[in-house]
């Protein structure tokens, strides 16, 4: 009797031991992750083939995206202004408990209305929302241009430059502006206090507006940046010269973008930008660009309950 008890408690054990097996298995394979993470990857090695794509660690995540966030507010789920957490929820997972219904059709229509949306974080995370993979479809080309413009502002660590860049040239205006208010100073006799404070809110609100204007001017010329450097890499990747040229234009036309460029513009608008990409090509084409001599060869790790891919370089 005793021996059946103890192989009824050796195939309990090696069940539990299955199960749990089975269940790292799900969560970290990269035969099951989904589609959209495949992509992502099949894409990347092809790029890291011809490329240096430096030593830091590449995380890359899919996401619900932006419009999340406003159907988020529409349902009253968050207060105005902080609502940003509902743009990175995990669009795979299916959420339970209050708000369960309002976040899952969210998270749905989301998918089906929004277009196409990527960006990195200075933390070295790349997100792209998953309508991005619905709308360029078997577009894989084009897929392969977004993924490498976001891939040149983290190789480049744009987040970081372009805020050194914008403070140095605060830092140069506001000591021009000391200067000359130390001299208007001098010649004024009687400040009126009514009228002081009024000049004041006025700096104020001037120094601020010029501060993002400098910012975002500064944005702009990276945008443009990493439109080069995508143009650069997929042509060394085998992609043809027009790829990115044409998946800028399709992304512009899809999105109902045909604006020109305004000041407080975090993007070139449609004819300057494929105007820069177009004296780019033409460049490039004259002068064409030497393949990396370093490979960037890696390993890859998939986690599905942080929904992340991550490349490491070697």
């Amino acid at each position: 009797m005793f021996g059946k008890w103890k192989i009824a408690a050796i195939g309990i054990a090696g069940t539990a031991i299955a199960i749990s097996a089975g269940g790292e298995y799900f969560r970290t394979s990269q035969l099951l992750m989904p589609n959209e993470y495949k992509d992502i990857k099949t894409i990347v090695k092809r790029l890291a083939k011809t490329n240096d794509l430096g030593n830091r660690a590449i995380t890359f995540s899919i996401t619900p995206g932006g419009y999340l966030e406003w159907y988020a507010k529409g349902f009253n789920l968050c207060e105005e202004d902080k609502c940003s957490f509902f743009g990175s929820l995990d669009p795979f997972k299916r959420f339970k408990g209050t708000s369960a219904y309002e976040i899952n059709d969210s998270i749905r229509q989301a998918y089906i209305f929004a277009d196409i949306e990527a960006y990195v974080n200075s933390s070295g995370t790349i997100e792209i929302s998953r309508s991005t993979f619905r709308v360029l479809g078997k577009r894989k080309d084009f897929l392969a241009c977004t993924i490498a413009h976001e891939l040149d502002h983290f190789i480049t660590n744009d987040q970081f430059e372009n805020n050194l860049m914008a403070n140095k040239e605060i830092k140069s205006i506001e000591e021009e502006e000391e200067v000359k208010q130390k001299g208007k100073k001098s010649i004024e006799k009687v400040a009126d206090t009514e009228k002081e404070e009024k000049e004041e809110k006025e700096e104020k609100e001037e120094k601020e507006e010029k501060e993002e204007l400098i910012t975002k001017r500064i944005s702009r010329l990276s945008e443009v940046d990493a439109d080069n450097g995508s143009t650069v890499m997929t042509y060394r990747s085998g992609y043809p010269l027009e790829t990115c040229l044409n998946s800028t234009e399709f992304i512009y036309r899809i999105a109902g973008l045909g604006k020109s460029t305004k000041p407080k513009d975090t993007h070139p608008g449609y004819e300057d930008r494929v105007a820069a990409m177009k004296s780019f090509n033409k460049n490039l084409l004259n002068n064409p660009p030497e393949k990396d001599r370093k490979q960037t060869k890696g390993t890859w790790s998939y986690q599905r309950d942080l929904n992340t891919l991550i490349f490491t370089p070697q």
